[in-house]
Order: C-alpha cells, then sequence, then structure tokens
C-alpha cells in the first residue's frame, strides 16, 4: 500500500485485559494515519462468528490489532472483529486490512 493512501487519521487503543468488574482496559491511545473504507461486508470474526463488519480499515504495519481493540474515527468507536496481513501481487507485506463494528459503551 502506498503511503499516500492513508489518508484518515484515528486514534487507536490496544486491548489490554478486563478488569475485576469485567470492564476491558487498554494501552493509552495512539494517534496514525489510515485509510478507512466505510463498507458493509459479511465476514467471519476471530472467534468463528460471522458478523457484518461496517468498514474495510488498511493500517501501517507498525500496529498488529487484534479482536477487541478500538478505533476511534469521526467521534465514534470501532470494535476489531478480525485483522490479518495479506499478501501482496508480488509475496511481500505492505500493509493489515482490518474489520470493525460499531463498538456499543
Amino acid at each position: 500500500m502506498i503511503e499516500w493512501a492513508f489518508n484518515q487519521e484515528v486514534t487507536y487503543k490496544r486491548f489490554m485485559e478486563h478488569d475485576g468488574w469485567g470492564s476491558p482496559t487498554y494501552e493509552p491511545p495512539i494517534t496514525l494515519e489510515v485509510w478507512w473504507g466505510a463498507k458493509m461486508r459479511l465476514i467471519r470474526a476471530a472467534n468463528g462468528e460471522e458478523k457484518m463488519s461496517e468498514a474495510d480499515i488498511k493500517t501501517p504495519l507498525t500496529i498488529n490489532p487484534k479482536a477487541g481493540d478500538i478505533f476511534t474515527y469521526q467521534g465514534k468507536d470501532y470494535r476489531v472483529l478480525n485483522a490479518g496481513t495479506p499478501p501482496t501481487i508480488y509475496g511481500d507485506t505492505d500493509h493489515r486490512k482490518v474489520f470493525v463494528e460499531t463498538a456499543v459503551q
């Protein structure tokens, strides 16, 4: 993925664990540039369930999103359903592909 395609700013919070009351805790948020595609798609989540993804995000390789992490885009929180590193036509990798759903607070 060419760097100029990462032109939307998001905040990313990596899930750490659930506290003693069952609430999720996160690492401090970081701001980064991604490519955000608002596209509904039926996907298989990391836990094996079929879910409706609300966006297809392409991120730099510097982060490694996993299920439960949070992206904040345009003031709205989105929870990661699944993420992966697709190979290019040349067999290398240059971005991560992430599928998200609206995070219910």
